[in-house]
Parts: C-alpha cells; sequence; structure tokens
C-alpha cells in the first residue's frame, strides 16, 4: 500500500483491496485518497474504521469482516459520529456501509 497515494491518478474515485485485511497503516494511506467514493475492503482491526471519515466524498462503503457483530456496529457508530463532524450532509448526501462476512 505504501505510496498508493501519490501514484494514485487525481482521478481514482473507486477502490477495492482484496486478499487480507487492511493494517492501520494501509489504512491511513487510503485515507489520502481525497476522491475516493466507493471503497471495498477489509480492516485487520475494526475500531480503526473511524479513520474512513477524512475520505469526505465517500459514498460507498464495503467492508469485509469477520469481527464479532457487535464490534462492527459499535465502529461503525464511531464512524457515523466522525463523518458528521466532517462532512456538511445535506438532503443529498449519502452513505452506504455493507458488512460482508
Amino acid at each position: 500500500m505504501e505510496g498508493l497515494a501519490q501514484q494514485a491518478p487525481s482521478k481514482l474515485d473507486n477502490l477495492t483491496v482484496g486478499g487480507s485485511p487492511m493494517s492501520l497503516e494501509d489504512l491511513m494511506e487510503i485515507c489520502t485518497i481525497e476522491r475516493l467514493k466507493n471503497l471495498t475492503c477489509g480492516l485487520v482491526d475494526v475500531n480503526t474504521m473511524y479513520h474512513l471519515a477524512q475520505l469526505t466524498q465517500l459514498k460507498v462503503l464495503t467492508i469485509t469482516s469477520k469481527h464479532p457483530r457487535p464490534d462492527f456496529f459499535e465502529a461503525v457508530l464511531r464512524l457515523y459520529e466522525a463523518f458528521k463532524e466532517n462532512i456538511a450532509v445535506s438532503d443529498k448526501s449519502y452513505l452506504t456501509i455493507c458488512c460482508l462476512d
């Protein structure tokens, strides 16, 4: 993942990270891709999900997760709270979050 943001075209808006779940370091690298609108990934630590609120253009987030459901839903709530602080919400704003296990 290292250097992805520097190498990514300025128009990159869809990203799928397959294979193994992302570490915090990988997640932070992805959070620098400002135009990202669709992201599919897994997370090593579901408690790091709130960092995705830095992606203010994000519209669709798909998380592949083997984490216990209560932990996952708690992380989604923290992400929602973080997004409320980072995004000016209008009636046209939305974010879809899917959990695939």
